[in-house]
């Protein structure tokens, strides 16, 4: 019987602060690698929670539509050249795509989780001020990757550069095979393989992640606790927060700080998947 805080399958992200977000360079994007904390980056203090090891597989997903929890995906593919990706027992242990954050929720809660914060799922991804001396958050905790500030190597992360066809994105691999990937506590795959969907939800569309009138540069400047994120919009595309890149996607954009716009609650796309977080047992 596993009686660690986490269940089987997560890691304890354990409490305190981290540097959420960073500014980036648009006049100089070579300098990706660069976040420049001045004018940007925020301490986020977080309380402890467990995280997927790896994003929810075909298999753990059908699970839940077999017992009459989940809806099944839209689509069964994964690109022009996997017509049959769900529905094929090949890919079994490859993320889910083509799930709407409404059904990724409704999976999570099916095992007694929840989705990840978007505080959450960043801090996972580039650790927190723990891992480097001093604890106190300083510019030594700005780390780009999840193994640091050093741009991805193909045995690291899918990129570009490491598909067999260059610029053809979003092809899955196996969940937590490329093991030099990973992040300060053992989470695989939170810079490439899929889109990930976290319970946070997003801005205006039209507002850069970058934007220092952003949510989390007006109200965690001074740091904060636990942030919920921005209030659900009064509008039709209600949507939550995603993060991470796809396979094949470019370098530049696999940061762990990068934000793109939301994903509409009700909306699937190919290369979009989740993982699950959980409160940590007493």
């Amino acid at each position: 019987v596993d009686s660690g805080p986490c269940p089987s399958g997560m890691a304890l992200v354990p409490a305190g602060p981290f540097l959420m977000g960073c500014r980036w360079d648009d006049g100089d994007p070579v300098e990706y690698r660069q976040c420049d904390y001045t004018l940007g980056g925020v301490p986020v203090t977080l309380s402890s929670y467990c995280i997927d090891l790896t994003e929810v597989t075909n298999a753990a997903y059908a699970r839940c539509v077999t017992s009459g929890s989940c809806e099944a995906p839209t689509r069964v593919d994964n690109g022009p050249f996997r017509p049959h990706y769900y529905d094929n027992p090949e890919f079994a242990d490859y993320p889910v795509v083509w799930v709407s954050p409404t059904d990724a929720e409704t999976h999570c809660r099916w095992l007694g989780k929840r989705l990840p914060s978007e505080a959450e799922w960043e801090k996972a991804g580039r650790g927190g001020c723990e891992i480097v001396a001093p604890e106190t958050c300083g510019p030594e905790d700005g780390r780009m990757f999840p193994w640091g500030d050093s741009p991805p190597t193909c045995d690291q992360a899918e990129h570009w550069d490491c598909v067999a066809v260059p610029g053809l994105m979003g092809i899955t691999h196996r969940v937590g095979s490329l093991s030099a990937g990973v992040s300060p506590y053992g989470v695989f795959d939170l810079v490439d393989n899929v889109y990930e969907i976290t319970g946070t939800w997003a801005e205006d569309p039209l507002m850069s992640a970058r934007d220092p009138d952003s949510w989390w540069y007006r109200n965690c400047a001074a740091g904060c606790t636990d942030p919920a994120g921005p209030d659900p919009l009064d509008w039709p595309f209600q949507a939550k927060e995603p993060r991470g890149t796809v396979s094949g996607d470019q370098a530049l954009w696999m940061p762990v700080p990068f934000r793109y716009s939301g994903t509409s609650v009700h909306l699937s796309y190919d290369g979009q998947g989740f993982r699950c977080a959980a409160n940590p047992r007493e």
